[in-house]
């Protein structure tokens, strides 16, 4: 893992749809030096059920009583957008966090679409690190899941769908494929 500051994120939501589903929970862990040094989990309150897909929802453990104390969209949207930018002193239209996730695609495409529905700015990254591309290179594997990875590598993700349990699985997945030298 090479040394600089890394902030792996995961998201779980009502569906698979960015612009019609919307994130319910997003799981933060920033690393350094191949170390944790601080973890977040953010709850969303969903506005939107009625669209939800209940296969989404079971999958990823949504009961309204444990969201209960969810923020809203918006103020969780916010604290999500000011956790992940780190602007550039020189170049300040630069965001420098570098982001990484398990086929994040899927969890940027939400983010990018949440922020823009609820009118937050945020600059991209400046780099995107996906494990799952990484492990498709790199291990010539049938099937690169992180669910198959963490199997693979021996890793306990003792809460798989649950967005910081995911983030800290997708953590140590990239410590197997870039160790710290």
């Amino acid at each position: 893992m090479p040394s600089e500051r890394l902030y792996f994120i995961d998201t779980e939501t009502t569906g698979l749809l960015p612009r019609v589903h919307e994130i319910i929970s997003f799981g933060l862990i920033i690393a350094e030096d191949g170390q944790i040094i601080e973890e977040k989990e953010i709850f969303l309150k969903p506005e939107q059920l009625e669209k939800a897909d209940p296969v989404a929802l079971r999958i990823n453990g949504y009961q309204s009583e444990k969201w209960s104390g969810a923020l809203s969209q918006r103020d969780a949207l916010s604290q999500i957008a000011e956790l992940l930018t780190k602007v550039d002193e020189k170049e300040q239209k630069v965001n420098t966090v570098t982001v990484v996730g398990h086929n994040v695609s899927f969890d940027l495409a939400f983010l990018y679409g949440s922020f823009w529905r609820e009118q937050i700015d945020f600059l991209l990254p400046r780099h995107v690190i996906d494990t799952y591309a990484l492990a498709k290179c790199n291990l010539g594997r049938r099937s690169n899941s992180l669910s198959a990875l963490c199997s693979h590598f021996n890793i306990r993700n003792e809460r798989a769908h649950s967005a910081l349990s995911d983030a800290r699985a997708c953590f140590e997945v990239y410590k197997r494929l870039c160790p710290v030298k």
